[in-house]
């Protein structure tokens, strides 16, 4: 069978003829992969429909991963409602071998995709960027993050903190697949996990995953809203930033650290819209220089209206030194003007005299 007639193939039962054979393993591996072919036509295969079905490569990867209860039927993993980057626990284990299949091919389609020079990260309009990142992203691995995972780590330990807390859409990616130096800061300044930091602790962010391929959530109630939140507000559609977005999923009260950077966070036209965040916050601690102190949402947005008083009164300081400057260079110009013009009236009459 051609890949495309197995890719519309919904029988799993693993017979002659089903998506799960040998025979349509291989040829979808090859198909899906691109590997005896020169050029880039392949990548287009994860997202246009292949058949009349509309089955592209990322069907093969979903049916391919949990057990099912009937045979004749493909389980489909499904997303939360709510459309977060968290699959639905649904109770079923995972088939070792097709779940084994469906990582290799996903791996082998990614090292030729950056290969070509496409970047994962890249967003709709920016160079690097096809379709196959949203694909990757946000069906492949909000579904299944332990297909991801190796993948991710090996991508993402490029980035610096800074980089990924900066980029919402690196954030969603490779919040918690950077390199582990990237995450001293959280267990040390805060004592939490890299689970609970600010990168790694949101519901749009892929999620790390255990060895039994469970999603590994945040279990310390706690949220740290620093540059991360402030980047999330700022490229949200009017900033209107969820608590699930900025902190992850809680059952119960969080405690919320706003970190060194408060500032920074909230000496901004968008820091008001953090407010909302702020309150669903059980009780709150503000770090500045170091030191912490509990604080209110009244004492964030006191501190605000200071902190803009206080960048008022720099922009007015910094106005009357640039008109300081500019009259001190006027007056140079003036006195170089005026000593140059006696200069020159003085020789003319001196030759007048001398005559």
């Amino acid at each position: 069978m051609s890949a495309q007639e197995c890719l519309g193939n919904a029988i799993c039962y693993g017979g002659q003829g089903s998506i799960r054979s040998a025979a349509c393993r291989d040829s979808i591996f090859v198909y899906c992969t691109g590997v005896q072919e020169e050029g880039d036509d392949w990548i287009r295969r994860w997202w246009e429909p292949q058949n009349e079905l509309g089955s592209t490569c990322t069907t093969a990867i979903s049916r391919h991963l949990s057990t099912f209860d009937d045979y004749d039927q493909c389980y489909v993993t499904p997303r939360r409602p709510d459309g977060t980057c968290r699959p639905v626990d649904n109770g079923k284990q995972i088939n070792s071998e097709t779940w084994a299949w469906a990582k290799r091919l996903l791996e082998t389609a990614v090292t030729r995709y950056r290969e070509s020079g496409y970047l994962l990260n890249a967003k709709s309009g920016e160079p690097g960027y096809t379709p196959f990142n949203d694909e990757f992203s946000r069906t492949i691995c909000c579904m299944n993050p332990g297909l991801c995972q190796s993948i991710l780590d090996d991508y993402c330990r490029q980035f610096s903190t800074s980089r990924v807390s900066n980029s919402t859409s690196l954030r969603n990616l490779c919040g918690c697949h950077m390199s582990a130096l990237n995450y001293q800061e959280y267990s040390q300044k805060y004592n939490i996990e890299r689970q609970c930091s600010s990168l790694c602790n949101g519901s749009e962010v892929v999620p790390l995953v255990g060895v039994a391929g469970d999603v590994i959530e945040c279990e310390q109630d706690v949220c740290i809203i620093d540059n991360t939140t402030l980047t999330l507000s700022n490229d949200t559609v009017g900033g209107n930033v969820s608590f699930e977005q900025a902190c992850g999923f809680s059952d119960g009260p969080v405690s919320c650290t706003i970190a060194d950077s408060i500032v920074e966070v909230i000496n901004t036209e968008i820091g008001g819209n953090l407010v909302p965040v702020l309150e669903q916050c059980g009780t709150m601690t503000c770090t500045s220089q170091n030191v912490s102190q509990y604080c209110t949402v009244d004492d964030v947005l006191s501190y605000q209206q200071k902190a803009r008083r206080i960048q008022n009164g720099r922009i007015r300081v910094n106005g009357i030194i640039t008109a300081g400057i500019a009259l001190v260079v006027l007056t140079v110009i003036i006195l170089i003007y005026v000593y140059v013009k006696d200069g020159r009236s003085g020789g003319k009459a001196t030759r007048h005299n001398s005559r």
